[in-house]
């Protein structure tokens, strides 16, 4: 493994079977990286057209509304990953990536692994190593912020069982929730709950790879060429101390918006 990357934890990816070209993808990063402590899991076993094969995995399936079953596919997909890491380690720390992110940055992050272990916030369960948004991107380690979208991630165990506790009812997965005054069901996905059932942050290291969209989003592109632009030409106007800390007075100088 890359001198930068040493003490990296196991990272668990998903895949698609049939999505060839994304696992290609990723294993030529993992091998320009020298990363190989990684495990591809196939997310070919749930589809939205076969949900009632998988629903009897699902807590009150008849609920649900076709439009709700491409996120469930994914969550279960992935909270299948966080089990299998549960009940198949005793590692104390997992990295979760879907097959469709960009790992060139690191060749311009100016510490390496051990230096980010021993700065984050002392009460972390989740670090979200990277994220997408419609309103702004801080280059700095901050508490999760409710308009950012789901990315890779650094999990705990703590983390990792309160997932799939909070998900589990009578041995089955659960993503209906009643939020707010009124009862109401809502299924929701990844970006809307997994960062959010413990003390989660994000740092913006890892960027997706827009060009791999099935359906381009604009935002995306957007995100992907402010990441890049920051690493290569605004980093240096600040220390590792601001990148690693917020709270300061000058947090918004290092905050830029998304302009779609």
């Amino acid at each position: 493994m890359s001198e930068k990357l040493k003490g990296l934890p196991t990272i668990y990816y998903l895949n698609v079977d049939s999505k060839t070209e994304r696992k290609e993808y990723m294993e030529s990063q993992f091998d320009k990286w020298e990363i190989s402590n990684v495990t591809r899991f196939s997310e070919g076993i749930f589809y939205p057209e076969n949900f009632k094969e998988w629903e009897s995995l699902v807590y009150k399936s008849e609920i649900y509304k076709e439009q709700d079953y491409l996120k469930v596919c994914i969550n279960l997909s992935t909270l299948e990953m966080v089990r299998h890491w549960l009940e198949n380690t005793n590692e104390k720390y997992l990295i979760l990536f879907e097959d469709d992110y960009d790992l060139n940055l690191i060749e311009y992050w100016h510490f390496d692994w051990k230096y980010l272990m021993t700065h984050l916030p002392y009460d972390w369960d989740c670090i979200q190593l990277g994220f997408e948004s419609h309103n702004y991107i801080s280059f700095f380690l901050h508490p999760k912020t409710s308009h950012s979208f789901y990315g890779p991630v650094l999990i705990n165990r703590h983390f990792a069982q309160k997932l799939i506790d909070i998900h589990t009812i009578k041995g089955k997965y659960s993503f209906i929730h009643n939020y707010g005054p009124e009862y109401f069901y809502r299924c929701l996905g990844l970006d809307q709950f997994f960062g959010f059932v413990g003390k989660t942050y994000q740092i913006p290291l890892i960027t997706q790879n827009p060009n791999l969209d099935e359906i381009p989003k604009k935002h995306h592109f957007i995100c992907r060429d402010l990441y890049y632009n920051w690493w290569k030409n605004n980093r240096d106007d600040f220390t590792l101390k601001d990148f690693f800390t917020y709270g300061k007075k000058y947090d918004h100088l290092m905050t830029v918006p998304v302009v779609e």
